[in-house]
C-alpha cells in the first residue's frame, strides 16, 4: 500500500481520551435529565386527567339535581296552571250568577 492510498483511508484511533469519558457523561446526564423531566411531566398529567375526571364526576351529579328540579318545578307549575284554570271558570260562573241576578 502507497503513502497516498494509505492517507485516504479512514483512520481509527483506538485510545479513549478525556474528552471522550466527558462527552459521553455529558451524554448520559443529558439522557436523565430529559428522563427525569418527562416523569415529572407525566405525573403532573397524571394528576390533571384525575382531578378533571372528578371534576367531570361532580358536574354530572350537579347536572342530574338541577334537572330533577326542573322537573319537578315544570310539574308544580302545570298544577298551579291547573288550579288558576278552576278557579277561573269558578270565578266565570259567579259572575255568571251574579250579573243573571
Amino acid at each position: 500500500m502507497t503513502e497516498e492510498e494509505a492517507e485516504g483511508r479512514i483512520k481509527f484511533d483506538k485510545r479513549i481520551s478525556l474528552g471522550n469519558v466527558l462527552q459521553l457523561i455529558a451524554m448520559i446526564g443529558g439522557a436523565a435529565l430529559v428522563w427525569a423531566t418527562l416523569n415529572a411531566n407525566i405525573a403532573v398529567m397524571r394528576n390533571e386527567i384525575d382531578t378533571a375526571k372528578t371534576d367531570r364526576l361532580r358536574l354530572e351529579q350537579r347536572v342530574v339535581k338541577v334537572e330533577a328540579a326542573r322537573d319537578d318545578m315544570r310539574d308544580r307549575m302545570i298544577r298551579v296552571e291547573i288550579q288558576l284554570q278552576a278557579a277561573n271558570q269558578t270565578i266565570s260562573k259567579i259572575a255568571e250568577a251574579v250579573g243573571a241576578k
